[in-house]
């Protein structure tokens, strides 16, 4: 099988954004183009990768297992561009990141370090603060881009805002719940059980939580609120009390005895993540390499997170 670089571009892209209008509009080529390189690339799959409905293009399960090894080869594609481009010419002198409390204290510091390691000469600044903050530094030219929850993100006229990925949101406790469904899923409505310990209101995880479980008539309380994730999962820890955390803020920490993390489903409930950008903003080449580094970290917490 031949696999052209521009298709792979193609499928990522129509993936990601479920249209080939968008997809044509992010690549900068025309529909047919898009529809084209897609056709090939599914005639060299050997199968259909995407079925057609009212929604848009939706992703067949060959498609899902292809999407992460196909973002992976991007990825390295870009560093390649970039080792072989001049650096006075492609590489920024520095590069300044936003990010909320939350990521920016648990996922962030495992995918700067390798930025660094990539680019050495590049100095990077990383700011935190909340979603408001971090979208009036990304107007104002404070920060080059920001990291946050894509629910809670204000956009303006002159922002524009891309989806990561969407990962699951875990219940986690010093007991195992009460769990009617095995397999590590526990129903929203449990949590009304308990006393929790959550990150900010300002975060998108908290506010996802209380919107949803208002529609419901579901009565949720929050006895403390922390930056600190150790802090969350050591109350976590104590009998009555839980914490609600993202799977790749999970992932990032080390596994805490005694602690034990469920999917929250019935609704299934997501912290989706993106990058914030100025309109016109043109992502350099190490900015692509670290927010493809990041969704990489998002998806694989699709996998399950540690308990």
């Amino acid at each position: 099988m031949q696999f052209s670089l521009k298709a792979i571009e193609c499928f990522v892209a129509l993936f990601e954004e479920r249209s080939v209008t968008q997809a044509a509009q992010r690549l900068k080529l025309g529909q047919p183009a898009v529809s084209m390189q897609l056709r090939r690339f599914e005639d060299s799959c050997g199968m259909d990768l995407f079925e057609r409905d009212s929604r848009g293009f939706v992703p067949t399960p060959h498609a899902e297992r292809l999407y992460p090894e196909c973002l992976a080869l991007l990825l390295q594609t870009h560093r390649i561009d970039l080792l072989l481009a001049d650096p006075a010419l492609c590489a920024p002198q520095g590069i300044s990141i936003g990010v909320s409390p939350l990521l920016g204290r648990t996922v962030v510091p495992h995918e700067v370090l390798p930025l660094h390691d990539s680019h050495p000469q590049l100095k990077i600044s990383l700011r935190e603060g909340d979603t408001a903050q971090l979208a009036g530094w990304v107007e104002s030219r404070k920060v080059d881009f920001a990291i946050v929850d894509v629910d809670a993100a204000p956009l303006s006229a002159s922002t524009e805002l891309r989806t990561l990925a969407a990962e699951p949101v875990y219940l986690v406790t010093g007991s195992p719940p009460l769990d009617g469904h095995g397999g590590g899923q526990t129903p929203l409505c449990e949590l009304a059980a308990y006393k929790l310990a959550l990150p900010p209101a300002a975060d998108g995880v908290q506010r996802t939580l209380r919107t949803i479980a208002g529609h419901m008539g579901l009565s949720l309380v929050c006895g403390l609120e922390a930056d600190s994730v150790s802090t969350l999962l050591d109350i976590a820890g104590r009998p009555g009390w839980a914490t609600v955390l993202p799977g790749s803020v999970l992932r990032s920490q080390a596994p805490v005895p005694s602690r034990h993390a469920s999917r929250i489903v019935e609704p299934r409930i997501v912290h989706t993540v993106g990058v914030l950008s100025r309109k016109g903003h043109v992502h350099s080449a190490a900015e692509q390499w670290f927010t493809r580094r990041m969704q990489q970290t998002l998806l694989r917490s699709l996998d399950g997170a540690h308990g």
